[in-house]
């Protein structure tokens, strides 16, 4: 008897890999029916006092956290500019930590942009 997508079967599985959403990060049904999750990237910028309270040193310990990828930096305005890429639910748990970010810090907006991912390997702090 063949085992339904979303049991063992799909769980042992390999590769996974491969866009077959579109580039806009659904979860789809592979060839072997079997979810498969696509990767996708965020440009995000936080306004508020973001700035002076360790938000780019706490969000690369969450990007490591997660297992995404991206950049992080200050800009001239006052706010934080971020990139983030990897499977859809760790990038979207990145941006719900970016929405009040460290303690000390106090987010008044999140911009958040999708963008079609660059496969980038590490997370990375720029001034």
């Amino acid at each position: 008897m063949r085992e339904r997508p979303g049991t063992a079967a799909c769980d042992d599985r390999e590769g996974g890999e491969g866009d077959l959403g579109g580039g806009d990060g659904r979860t789809v049904q592979g060839v072997d029916g079997c979810p498969t999750v696509t990767r996708v990237r965020r440009h995000l910028v936080v306004r508020g006092f973001v700035q002076g309270v360790g938000f780019r040193w706490t969000a690369a310990h969450e990007a490591q956290r997660l297992g995404v990828a991206g950049w992080v930096r200050n800009r001239a305005d006052g706010s934080v500019e971020a990139v983030v890429e990897g499977d859809e639910p760790a990038v979207d748990a990145f941006v719900g930590w970016a929405r009040h970010g460290p303690r000390g810090a106090s987010v008044s907006s999140l911009d958040v942009t999708a963008q079609e991912p660059e496969h980038l390997a590490s997370f990375d702090v720029e001034p």
